[in-house]
């Protein structure tokens, strides 16, 4: 997934550097426990992405803040972009040739929201467990897209995508292809400002089996994030959670390296390794059996 800025006269670059990778003059990037900060700077505009899904949220946040040194109104449009899967690994390996006309990806006006759900009904053993995915933004949207073909266009990546060098998604619904999600956020700075919104891509369970309770859980998740200072509380939360696990243990020793994996990025690597180890599934991947070994390596 991806943040694209587009600047009147055409330029285009990214907070996250990647995957445009046009020259910066300046990049950063920090890791703390449960989000991830990307901050870059390209004449007169700075950008800052933070990352995070909070604690209990089927969502990840993509918080973007955008602020102008211009002495004059500035007028850019800022594209998100996620590439979406058929959310079945083996699906997806085995028979995406088949089986991605299965899909409906669609705006959704009450949500304000790209909308998909993959309907693969012939062998397909996790079908009662698909998810509705919903990719929004808390500002307002001037055109989308629903598929990958539509977006980067023929001959393209991801690096100069069609959409973004026409100014414009296509808007159309996607029901056989490779399915994506794509926003355009026009921004308009008076000189000397900022700006701040959000994109959410977030999850609803059971989205086939429990149809249309699934999209009307989606448009009220929504309606709360896009509410005044949700988002701050969300982060909140989450600087909370993690402050009162790592809050257990404080050790200080002479080298600022080893003090900072003992007391947080030790901590934090065995945390996941208990909540996504294979060993708490009857099968590593699918395929093989407990994974001991690997959980160990984690």
């Amino acid at each position: 997934f991806y943040v694209c800025i587009r600047e009147e006269d055409g330029a285009v670059w990214c907070p996250a550097w990647r995957p445009v990778e046009a020259e910066l003059d300046s990049w950063k990037a920090e890791h703390s426990p449960g989000a991830t900060r990307f901050k870059a700077r390209r004449g007169s505009l700075s950008a800052t992405l933070e990352l995070f899904i909070p604690p209990g949220e089927n969502t990840l946040v993509w918080d973007i803040r955008i602020a102008s040194d211009s002495g004059e109104a500035v007028h850019l449009d800022v594209f998100g972009y996620v590439e979406l899967c058929l959310l079945d690994w083996k699906q997806d390996t085995d028979w995406a040739c088949y089986v991605k006309h299965n899909l409906q990806v669609e705006w959704d006006e009450a949500a304000q929201a790209v909308v998909y759900v993959y309907r693969h009904f012939h062998f397909n053993p996790h079908l009662a467990n698909c998810p509705l995915v919903h990719f929004a933004a808390s500002a307002p949207v001037s055109s989308w897209s629903a598929d990958r073909d539509n977006f980067v266009g023929p001959y393209r990546d991801e690096r100069n995508p069609v959409a973004i060098g026409g100014n414009a998604c296509d808007c159309q619904p996607n029901y056989c292809g490779d399915p994506a999600a794509a926003l355009q956020v026009p921004l308009g700075l008076p000189a000397r400002s900022g700006a701040r919104f959000q994109f959410f891509l977030s999850t609803e369970e059971n989205a086939v089996v429990e149809w249309p309770r699934a999209l009307n859980a989606a448009r009220a998740t929504l309606g709360r994030l896009r509410s005044p200072g949700v988002v701050d509380e969300l982060r909140s939360d989450l600087t909370g959670w993690w402050e009162q696990h790592l809050g257990v243990l404080s050790a200080g020793l002479p080298d600022p390296d080893i003090t900072r994996q003992i007391n947080t990025w030790g901590p934090v690597q065995s945390l996941h390794t208990a909540r996504y180890s294979r060993s708490f599934s009857q099968h590593a991947a699918g395929v093989r059996t407990i994974g001991h070994r690997d959980t160990c390596q984690d």
